[in-house]
């Protein structure tokens, strides 16, 4: 009886060990299993990952980084005046290869020494108006000799344009001037002055307005006769001190008859 009973009990110890052993079994090859299952979804996530093509923004829209290349270049050219050297850097900047960015800046258009002179007219009007500054601060940007040098001279010619439309309306001017007055040369300079042309423009002009000097000393002379004086020295004082050469006054004295 007491061998029976510990046979018994000894049946129990061993389904109940057994039962243990299949679940850990069971739990590891889950475990296994799980695992597994993360790995080869990390492994698939990676190799998405690496199979995925980088995009740029600046090629997006394009076939090629070339053809992105020279879009952004004509943009560049658009806003401001660039030299090929500083267009070039820019697009390098941007993230361009050199190959890419020196094609875009060779198939952009861009005319080089019109861009030049754009960038010096630019720079005029910031002060630099000297022709050997101009050329100096152009090259110093990119551009070459000769495109710094065209554009140099490009402001040089405006200035002189623009120089010789203000001459000519003091000559106008003075011409008017002389016509309804007696005017000396540095009178007339002086009132050109105060009219706010340039003391070059008002020289110029009074050099060139036709004006007789001689006739207008010896206008002004009668009307001092009439005012009242009577001497020959008296009057060649006066047309002295308005600013009549003595040579002048002598001859408007003269032709009153003193």
């Amino acid at each position: 009886m007491k061998k029976l009973l510990l046979i018994s009990m000894c049946a129990v110890l061993c389904v109940l060990f057994c039962a243990c052993k299949g679940e850990e079994s069971s739990s590891s090859e889950s475990t296994a299993e799980t695992t597994a299952a993360a790995t080869a979804q990390t492994t698939a996530n990676n190799q998405s990952t690496t199979a995925a093509p980088t995009t740029d923004d600046n090629s997006s829209s394009y076939a090629s980084a070339k053809e992105a290349a020279v879009a952004d270049a004509k943009k560049f050219l658009e806003k401001a005046n660039y030299s090929y050297q500083g267009l070039y850097n820019d697009l390098v900047y941007m993230g361009y290869a050199d190959e890419d960015a020196k094609y875009g800046v060779d198939n952009c258009g861009a005319d080089w020494n019109e861009q030049a002179a754009k960038r010096a007219k630019a720079l005029a009007s910031t002060g630099i108006t000297n022709y050997d500054n101009l050329v100096e601060k152009l090259e110093s940007e990119g551009f070459t000799r000769d495109q710094a040098e065209i554009g140099a001279r490009s402001v040089s010619q405006s200035s002189d344009s623009q120089s010789g439309d203000s001459t000519d309306a003091a000559i106008e001017a003075a011409k008017k001037y002389i016509e309804t007055g007696n005017y000396t040369y540095t009178s007339l300079i002086d009132k050109l002055q105060q009219d706010g042309y340039s003391t070059a423009d008002a020289e110029y002009a009074a050099n060139n307005c036709g004006a007789d000097w001689k006739g207008m000393a010896a206008n002004e002379a009668k009307k001092l006769l009439d005012g009242g004086m009577t001497t020959k020295e008296e009057v060649v004082d006066q047309l002295i001190f308005k600013g009549f050469t003595y040579e002048q006054a002598v001859h408007g004295a003269e032709a009153n008859g003193l």
